[in-house]
């Protein structure tokens, strides 16, 4: 099937129209001025405020879609089903693109037409005051990453992150994502990334990580207290018991503990709590 545009934009929202207008906003203009040809897909998962008027505001009217479906992986198939072009990024609604991040993105992947997975720079919102205990322990679950400004190969032990990835539509095939992993309203369940890139076989390719192309993922102010960052890691050790329960395997049973023991070492009691809380939510198997 012949494409239409040289990359797709997919960003899967739900009830955060105030950031999501700063991400299109800064996506639009971005788009203005660019020589590629860009199709923009936005995924309303059942939003209750102005999602719809923010998106049809910021200029993409034929761009916007309804997924009645309620959870993250029902939204981002339905991108997936929409899909136009031979790469497919996603963005998250809260992460809003810096300059050049568009062109950027494509032309690695012109660069590297061999290479079917890319990730770009994710940083904190500058304007945040962080609080003492985050350091980069907290980055993963944080969806954060920043290995620099250069583009490069990733590292064995690392790899795109979803709010702010490129998957080609080479791996993608007939695959979707799990709908029994990933959000689903405002539960804090995670996972399908993973899931979805071992079942697209990322173990077996080469990733590039982007680092001209960068994103402020802008979260909401309190998710940087410890009730939410406790919760986010229970739910995390939830999701990779689903996980163990879709694809059985001796790394995925001794993970959560494995990363419950390096915690200690970190010196950051709060990581060290949360760590715990993951491995108890992986045994218990429910937030």
């Amino acid at each position: 099937m012949e494409c239409s545009y040289d990359l797709t934009v997919a960003i899967c929202t739900f009830n955060r129209s105030a950031v999501l207008n700063e991400t299109l906003f800064s996506l639009q203009k971005q788009i203005s001025v660019s020589e590629y040809n860009v199709q923009v897909i936005v995924i309303d998962n059942n939003s209750t405020d102005d999602t719809r008027m923010v998106v049809e505001s910021n200029g993409f009217i034929n761009c916007y879609f309804i997924e009645n479906k309620q959870g993250l992986s029902h939204a981002r198939n339905k991108a997936i089903d929409l899909l136009n072009s031979n790469y497919l990024c996603f963005i998250d609604d809260d992460a809003v693109p810096c300059d050049n991040w568009l062109d950027n993105i494509i032309q690695a992947t012109i660069k590297y037409p061999d290479v079917h997975f890319f990730g770009g720079r994710i940083l904190p919102d500058p304007h945040v005051r962080l609080p003492f205990w985050f350091d980069d322990s907290f980055h993963g679950l944080y969806s954060l990453q920043d290995f620099g400004n250069d583009v490069t190969y990733y590292s064995s032990k690392s790899g795109p992150v979803g709010a702010n990835m490129v998957i080609s539509r080479d791996v993608i095939r007939n695959e979707r994502f799990n709908t029994k992993l990933g959000r689903v309203g405002n539960n804090l369940l995670s996972g399908e990334e993973t899931e979805f890139f071992v079942r697209l076989g990322f173990l077996n390719h080469a990733s590039i990580y982007v680092g001209n192309a960068c994103v402020i993922h802008k979260f909401q102010v309190e998710r940087y207290k410890k009730g939410w960052v406790i919760q986010r890691f229970k739910a995390d050790g939830v999701s990779s018991r689903v996980m163990f329960g879709l694809s059985p395997s001796l790394k995925g049973l001794f993970s959560p503990l494995y990363h419950f023991i390096y915690s200690i070492f970190k010196f950051n009691t709060l990581y060290a709590y949360c760590s715990f809380v993951r491995l108890a939510g992986f045994i218990k198997g429910k937030v």
